[in-house]
């Protein structure tokens, strides 16, 4: 089974990202690659991202329908897409369809979203994710969640030290 990292991308958030891969160069192990999603105005920002173990991925080459555009200029400091020549649509749907398009980008049976604010702090590899040729995580329809739910108790709870928090199991 094969993993990928997606992250996508914009220009205001190249320096976490940065960071983020050097976090990923760090602790992911080498058969997992990254594709970091850019828009192709800002392509030459990222280019330098590109190597053996990340490549940077162009968004208007794997978007599906092939009718959302981009607008060449930036709308109060944002990139504005369109979806057919008319409509507005907000950068976090279009974000949304990227993640759909993940199959146009690598052919990993499983990928990983990571945003360009996440970094990685430990070693990771595949069996993190999959385990029993498995992916984790992953909710089968018709089938009942059998997970333990978590909450977090503030320092409002009798019980919790002031100014702490303590994670209950449920």
């Amino acid at each position: 089974m094969k993993l990928a990292i997606i992250t996508p991308a914009f220009s205001k958030h190249l320096p976490l990202l940065e960071i983020s891969v050097e976090s990923v160069d760090r602790y992911v192990s080498p058969e997992i690659k990254q594709y970091v999603v850019v828009s192709r105005g800002e392509y030459h920002l990222f280019r330098h991202l590109n190597g053996s173990r990340r490549s940077v991925v162009i968004a208007e080459d794997i978007l599906l329908p092939r009718w959302f555009f981009r607008l060449p200029v930036l709308v109060k400091g944002r990139e504005v897409w369109l979806a057919g020549w008319h409509r507005m649509v907000r950068g976090w749907i279009m974000q949304q369809v990227l993640k759909l398009c993940a199959p146009e980008i690598t052919n990993a049976d499983v990928f990983l979203f990571l945003d360009t604010d996440v970094f990685f702090i430990r070693p990771f590899t595949l069996g993190k994710v999959v385990r029993e040729g498995r992916v984790r995580l992953l909710r089968v329809p018709g089938r009942a969640a059998q997970l333990t739910t978590h909450a977090l108790a503030s320092n409002r709870s009798k019980d919790a030290r002031p100014g702490a928090l303590r994670l209950l199991r449920g």
